[in-house]
């Protein structure tokens, strides 16, 4: 894989989420998550830009499916990224109860570092309050 033109079109993917050609860029993220050549973490970096292209277009299901997607991909990683993100979606949608088991599950893993712990605590706290 040729490193400079794959940073060139993630740029060139934000131009177009950023312009407006939000279904263009979904299309972009949806294939470069796609593709094997692409190191893992950016991956599920792509489905999380998918993630909220496909929550601007109004497509909440198919948006929830690629934040899932990712996480499946991430949980090999030992992180809790995308899991985070996917709760902050989910507090944003409304759906609060579902964000707190996700923090409250983030918690129970044994790669949390404090920095996380501490972050996790404070929105837990947030979403309860």
């Amino acid at each position: 894989m040729d490193h400079g033109a794959y940073i060139r079109e993630e740029y060139a993917v934000v131009g177009l989420f950023e312009s407006g050609q939000t279904a263009e860029a979904a299309a972009a993220w949806r294939r470069m998550a796609s593709n094997p050549e692409v190191p893992i973490p950016d991956r599920v970096r792509h489905l999380k830009n998918l993630s909220h292209a496909l929550t601007r277009m109004g497509l909440l299901a198919q948006a929830e499916a690629a934040f899932d997607e990712g996480i499946a991909i991430e949980d090999r990683l030992l992180r809790g990224w995308m899991r985070e993100s996917k709760a902050v979606w989910l507090a944003e949608q409304g759906r609060r109860a579902e964000a707190v088991a996700i923090y409250e599950g983030l918690l129970r893993q044994f790669w949390v570092d404090s920095a996380s712990i501490q972050r996790y605590e404070k929105n837990l706290a947030t979403l309860r309050s």
